[in-house]
């Protein structure tokens, strides 16, 4: 049998697997990204999830939680805007590491 695709043909016999011959990822390296990525969104997500200790500890009024809250998503989209624009000039896991190790001594504080 001839596979043709964009630019190649290949003659693939009866049982073989047609694929690229790349070696998949490995176990280690899914991991480690997908455990960067759990991480880089505890960031996000850690202001709305301690709010009531927050609120007590600091006494904050509701208008002030609100403000905490609120601010921690307008700065994300703020930072969306030109991150975006960036990736078409950089490369992404370039961008993401950077602002990877940028943001964790910020999320890193405010369990302190």
């Amino acid at each position: 049998m001839t596979q043709a695709g964009p630019g190649y043909e290949r003659t693939v016999t009866r049982g073989q697997y047609c694929a690229s011959s790349a070696p998949g990822p490995s176990v280690p390296i899914v991991a480690a990204i997908c455990s960067a990525e759990i991480l880089s969104l505890a960031g996000f997500s850690i202001v709305p999830a301690l709010l009531p200790q927050f609120i007590e500890a600091w006494s904050l009024t509701n208008t002030q939680a609100g403000w905490l809250a609120g601010i921690t998503s307008a700065g994300y989209v703020l930072a969306v805007i030109p991150l975006v624009c960036m990736t078409d000039r950089r490369p992404a896991r370039q961008l993401y590491l950077t602002r990877l190790d940028q943001t964790q001594p910020a999320s890193g504080s405010l369990s302190q």
